[in-house]
């Protein structure tokens, strides 16, 4: 029902990235889910270097036979095959931009696309051969890039491209064991991959869940898994904030329970313990889920409501809290009395220069404590202008 402490009104980029189209697409660009982006860039990248390596063997005499050099200017040649490739790697990047949800049909198009490449040069051999290294950075990034799923699915799609170049090559499949090689090594590294990349998302995992662990101990109540103190203190800050820049009112109910003492001394802690734990959830599902609902103390409740345009509502919300800790009667079989003495504090009721989350928590502390001065199991709401 809480937010977190991640879900303030802090903006963490740089106020340049709002200013202009570039930076709103560049910063676009980054957020694609599972970084994509990085792939695309490299792509275009190892595209572009391709193209330079093959213009540079075409027109110059650095490396390889006078037969090599002739297939690569003969490919060279078809310079509409490679400009396509490139076109394509360019349209990659375009999508990501426009269409950032397209994954599944979007990595499947461009998985066919950079196994197709690379077989296209691994036929022609000789200086292309090379360029077969590059089946590992297709096969193993993709599965790290988007998953073990996809390191298997990438890993086949290699395997079974590089295989049909090993068939069609003459110097590959005459007796040589250079072509089997590769494939074998394709398999081995691809195969200790998944497992490692399985190990480290396990172990991700467990990371995920000791850091959610150590941020419940940090924002949550023990006992009730309520917002404590200090994740109700952030939580009403980013109210306050949101409240200064938009219409809309604060409103902070605190609440304490009457008869908790006379319970505890009677029946005994665990009982108490118990006691606390209905209340939290009988009044939890009655909230809305934007409102945050905290245990500060032993007996002690604060709830938030933001965006308040009619105060009639807010105490609507204390009768509801009042009726719902009257309704509890009994506690491990045994009969009990309590009540519920409510602070109210309304944000607009003090003066803006005191807008802090401490001086709305004291307001509606001192109204609670006028309820129960005034006989409890009612609420009272804080004087105009308390500081």
């Amino acid at each position: 029902m809480e937010g977190t402490l991640n879900n303030s009104g802090f903006d963490p980029r740089y106020p340049g990235e709002n200013n202009s189209l570039l930076s709103r697409l560049l910063v676009r660009y980054r957020s694609c889910p599972e970084t994509e982006h990085e792939q695309a860039t490299l792509r275009l990248f190892l595209t572009c270097s391709g193209i330079l390596y093959l213009w540079l063997v075409a027109h110059f005499n650095l490396i390889g036979t006078v037969t090599e050099r002739a297939e690569v200017t003969k490919l060279w040649a078809q310079w509409w095959w490679p400009s396509m490739y490139f076109l394509c790697a360019l349209v990659h990047i375009v999508s990501l931009l426009v269409k950032p949800t397209r994954l599944i049909l979007r990595r499947n198009a461009m998985l066919f696309l950079d196994n197709a490449f690379i077989t296209v040069l691994a036929l022609h051999g000789g200086l292309f051969t090379p360029f077969v290294a590059f089946y590992f950075w297709i096969a193993i990034g993709y599965g790290f890039r988007y998953g073990p799923n996809w390191l298997i699915y990438s890993a086949s799609s290699s395997i079974m491209f590089i295989s049909l170049a090993v068939y069609m090559v003459p110097t590959w499949n005459a007796g040589s064991t250079a072509g089997f090689s590769i494939i074998l090594s394709l398999s081995i590294a691809s195969g200790h991959a998944y497992f490692l990349l399985k190990r480290l998302k396990l172990t991700q995992q467990k990371l995920v869940l000791k850091a959610s662990e150590l941020e419940n101990l940090a924002t949550r109540d023990s006992l009730t898994g309520l917002a404590n103190r200090a994740l109700l203190m952030d939580r009403l800050a980013h109210a306050i904030t949101l409240a200064t820049r938009k219409e809309g009112d604060v409103a902070l109910l605190f609440i304490d329970v009457d008869g908790m003492k006379t319970v505890n001394d009677r029946i005994g802690h665990a009982a108490g313990d118990a006691l606390l734990i209905e209340i939290s959830n009988k009044l939890q599902a009655r909230l809305r889920a934007v409102d945050t609902f905290a245990r500060i103390a032993g007996d002690e409740f604060v709830i938030i409501l933001e965006g308040v345009t009619d105060r009639q509502s807010v105490l609507n919300v204390a009768d509801i809290v009042l009726e719902e800790v009257c309704s509890v009667t009994s506690i491990t079989g045994q009969d009990i009395k309590i009540s519920a003495s409510i602070g109210i504090a309304w944000l607009s009721s003090i003066p803006r220069m005191l807008w802090k989350p401490d001086t709305l928590l004291a307001a509606a502390d001192n109204a609670m404590y006028a309820a129960k001065r005034s006989g409890k199991n009612r609420y009272c709401i804080a004087a105009v202008n308390v500081p």
